[in-house]
């Protein structure tokens, strides 16, 4: 099957650092000849759970293919390659889940990389890269696990629909730099609906993509003081 970096650009998968060469996975015990510009990788775990068919070639599914790749990227990258392949709808969670679980052995590291990629989408929600790219931050940082996109409603209304809500401790998180925020009107029309949130009893804490990449470890301390503050007792 053609598979690793070859599976993944027939598919449009972006990788940072492609190999010029045809890559192709066999069963270990399979005699493969050498060629020219084909690197074989022989593999002791593979099923017709793992094989596909991409205009009518033989590849690996999306799913193994990025649990192959995980051993040889940074996790950027694989985040990268797992958010794009599950915005896309060329893998489904289940699917992705079920691979890492059948590949995951000793020694191996790529089924476990992948699974911390996965994080963030297994708690729902998510429409976009940037929103897995906050949310995989704010569970490194040991935050409760926020809801994404969570609708505040008071009296049977909706106030508004944030970001990320911590419902328990009525705080929200939302994020300057998700396209969904560009333009004037969308400003003014983003100030009124904190205006109701706070005006409904809930927090909401401001920070923007840069701030997050750039100076993280502010945004940590400011959301783990918010969520501190709450949890006293008055």
């Amino acid at each position: 099957m053609l598979s690793h970096s070859t599976a993944a650009r027939l598919r449009g998968l972006e990788l940072p650092d492609q190999e010029a060469c045809i890559e192709v996975t066999v069963p270990r015990s399979m005699k493969a000849p050498a060629l020219d510009a084909v690197k074989v990788h022989r593999a002791t775990r593979l099923t017709s759970a793992d094989r596909a068919l991409f205009e009518n070639l033989p590849v690996t599914t999306v799913a193994r293919t990025m649990v192959d790749l995980a051993s040889r990227l940074d996790d950027v990258a694989i985040a990268r390659l797992v958010d794009d392949a599950i915005l896309r709808g060329i893998v489904q969670l289940p699917v992705l889940r079920s691979t890492i679980v059948r590949l995951a052995r000793k020694g191996c590291a790529g089924p476990a990389r992948v699974e911390r990629a996965l994080r963030p989408w297994l708690l729902g929600g998510l429409e976009s890269h940037a929103e897995a790219e906050v949310l995989r931050r704010l569970l490194v940082w040991h935050l409760p696990p926020p809801l994404p996109q969570y609708q505040v409603a008071l009296g049977g209304g909706l106030v508004a629909r944030v970001d990320f809500a911590w419902p328990a401790h009525r705080l929200a998180l939302e994020v300057d730099g998700f396209s969904a925020h560009d333009g004037p009107r969308k400003f003014v029309a983003d100030r009124q609906r904190w205006n109701r949130l706070r005006a409904a009893g809930w927090d909401v804490v401001q920070v923007t993509i840069r701030e997050l990449r750039e100076d993280p470890s502010a945004v940590s301390r400011v959301l783990h003081g918010r969520l501190r503050a709450v949890d006293l007792p008055e």
